[in-house]
């Protein structure tokens, strides 16, 4: 149910549309923590799309979703391909973690 929700509110928000708000993006992190809660302890195909000093962001092909490399990020680079396992979701804040395996 969760998930239905996320992908009817995710087509309100157009993040390719220029003048998305703070608030835009804070909604759209928190209903992706939303729809993923139910699904902590799965694997996902995962590439890395960032690194930097605060952590290693991945983004998940299917759903589409972008969380924190919590475990296992070392030697990682952009654009390295990998399975993630979802660890954390935490709606308040919009956090979604993962863990490499």
């Amino acid at each position: 149910m969760a998930a239905e929700a996320f992908r009817r509110l995710q087509g309100l928000i157009r993040p390719d549309l220029p003048g998305r708000t703070k608030v835009e993006r804070e909604m759209s992190k928190r209903l992706a923590a939303v729809a993923m809660s139910q699904r902590i302890g799965e694997t996902f195909a995962a590439i890395v799309t960032g690194v930097t000093p605060h952590g290693t962001f991945v983004r998940v092909m299917q759903p589409h979703i972008e969380g924190l490399l919590t475990q296992g990020h070392q030697g990682l680079d952009v654009g390295d391909q990998l399975r993630a396992k979802l660890t954390r979701t935490d709606v308040q804040h919009g956090y979604i973690d993962f863990a490499h395996t």
